[in-house]
């Protein structure tokens, strides 16, 4: 892995949209709606990026130079999934932590959710959206919760991509503040103190805090198969 920015430049940010929209043009979900709106050659996606580097530019350093209103742009798409923005989250979360360090990774993260749900409520009335939440099994057991988390200090091993162990189901609980949960890079969930995170086994996750949160994350097991695995070990 290359070395990761640890400060945000118009540099990092230039590398971040062009990693972020590489993802986009292959993604089979977004592919099709940005490459409509935009063109399929590289002539017209080199002058994409280049706009969309001023724009985060502009965001995140105060640097002008960027024309245009994105929210517009939005709205003269025909009619897409408004999950899509969940879908368009996850991979944005992931390139940012992907490029930058923990800090300023989660500068990128909260402003892209930001700008996600401003969109998203205007065109659908709805803050972002997203597919449903995995469940946890009925025949889980408890096994354990962890000690409570709180932003400043949630481990850098929960805020990049991990996976649980297998046959592990986790339960992320919040009691305070908001968390954006990002499942592998196909949908992000933001969990408040009305909706829990549920974690499926060797699933690809992430946690950005998005606020002053404070959560645990619970720990479930499959009872039958942690039986028959302790009785051929031993």
């Amino acid at each position: 892995m290359s070395e990761l920015y640890q400060t945000i430049t118009e540099g990092s940010v230039r590398d971040l949209v062009n990693k972020f929209y590489r993802q986009v043009r292959s993604d089979e979900k977004l592919a099709p709606i940005f490459d409509a709106a935009i063109g399929t050659t590289d002539d017209k996606w080199e002058q994409h990026l280049e706009k969309i580097a001023m724009f985060w530019s502009g965001i995140m350093l105060g640097i002008k130079g960027f024309e245009g209103n994105p929210l517009q742009a939005h709205k003269a798409l025909p009619a897409f999934d408004g999950c899509l923005f969940s879908r368009w989250l996850a991979i944005f979360a992931n390139t940012a932590i992907e490029t930058h360090g923990i800090d300023a990774a989660t500068s990128f993260i909260r402003k892209a959710v930001s700008i996600a749900d401003m969109m998203s409520r205007d065109l659908y009335d709805n803050p972002v959206m997203a597919p449903s939440m995995p469940e946890l099994p009925a025949n889980m057991k408890y096994s354990r919760t962890t000690p409570p988390f709180q932003a400043a200090n949630i481990p850098d091993a929960l805020r990049r991509a991990h996976r649980t162990a297998k046959n592990v189901h986790g339960r992320i609980v919040m009691t305070k503040g908001r968390l954006l949960y990002t499942i592998g890079k196909v949908q992000c969930h933001v969990l408040s103190r009305d909706n829990c995170g549920i974690i499926e086994p060797e699933s690809l996750h992430f946690v950005t805090p998005l606020d002053d949160v404070e959560f645990v994350v619970e720990f479930y097991k499959d009872p039958l198969l942690s039986s028959s695995q302790g009785k051929s070990s031993s």
